[in-house]
């Protein structure tokens, strides 16, 4: 897997063209790429021959912005906009925590051991185990679903989705949910956490390769999160995950809820989360 080519692969098939994205409007411009939904817009991908910053920053916020909504900026690491990172900060954009964008070759298998037997990862196929996934987002992240562009309130219908539910002793101890790409070599995983009294016994690496066996099936070359690099980085990277690219964000609106240990979305780390 050699990053540099990947990444190209992922800025032309996920940033410059992306799939769409339910419940959202893809809009491309000469300086931008940007999914716009109702209450939450992101703009995942700006021209390098963007120069003027301000001009071009005053123009996206008075189109797709409105008092009450967020609009998200994405730059990467290999893009060359450091300045429009600090043009974001004058006109009131806030940063979010640096991520990294890591990828794993799913030719390979998770090496996550021999994982205790009292760990059971279920994919969420009815009502109560829906109730599970949503209970373990309140008690990790301190919401009642995931954030406005990927609302789990009900069971994914697509053999492209899945949510994930991970069980110890019987009780729900961590969840997460991977989005696989259509006619295109990649997944992404999104939305793990696990409740704080089960950590340090296996069950985030045990999401995470049943997310990884799920997109496996699907017939995809790929899995990519954009890790936060003081939580979900350092365990993947141990398993094999391989850094592509830095991500840095920036948010004009109300805060989101709480973090997420792995940042995936449904369009591989680029779109609305």
């Amino acid at each position: 897997m050699d990053p540099v080519e990947l990444r190209a692969l992922f800025d032309r098939q996920l940033r410059i063209d992306p799939p769409p994205i339910p419940g959202y409007r893809l809009e491309r411009t000469p300086s931008v790429v940007r999914f716009v939904g109702r209450s939450d817009s992101t703009i995942v991908y700006t021209s390098p021959a963007s120069v003027h910053f301000d001009a071009l920053i005053r123009d996206q916020v008075a189109t797709v912005w409105s008092p009450g909504t967020v609009l998200e900026w994405k730059i990467y690491s290999h893009d060359g906009l450091e300045e429009l990172g600090r043009r974001l900060t004058e006109h009131g954009f806030r940063p979010k925590p640096h991520e990294t964008l890591m990828a794993f070759d799913l030719r390979e298998a998770v090496p996550t051991g021999r994982p205790p037997s009292t760990i059971r990862v279920q994919r969420v196929a009815d009502a109560p185990g829906l109730a599970d996934y949503v209970e373990v987002e309140r008690i990790v992240f301190g919401r009642s679903h995931d954030e406005p562009a990927g609302r789990a309130t009900e069971i994914p219908s697509s053999p492209l989705a899945a949510l994930y539910v991970a069980y110890v002793d019987g009780r729900p101890a961590g969840a997460g949910r991977v989005v696989v790409e259509e006619d295109r070599p990649f997944a992404g995983i999104f939305g793990g956490g696990t409740i704080h009294e089960f950590r340090g016994r296996g069950v985030y690496l045990e999401l995470v390769r049943a997310r990884a066996d799920f997109a496996r099936r699907a017939g995809v070359r790929y899995l990519l999160v954009e890790a936060i690099d003081t939580t979900s980085r350092p365990i993947l990277a141990r398993v094999g995950f391989v850094p592509i690219a830095g991500v840095d964000a920036w948010v004009l609106g109300p805060d989101p809820p709480g973090a997420r240990p792995d940042q995936g979305s449904p369009a591989g780390g680029a779109g609305p989360a």
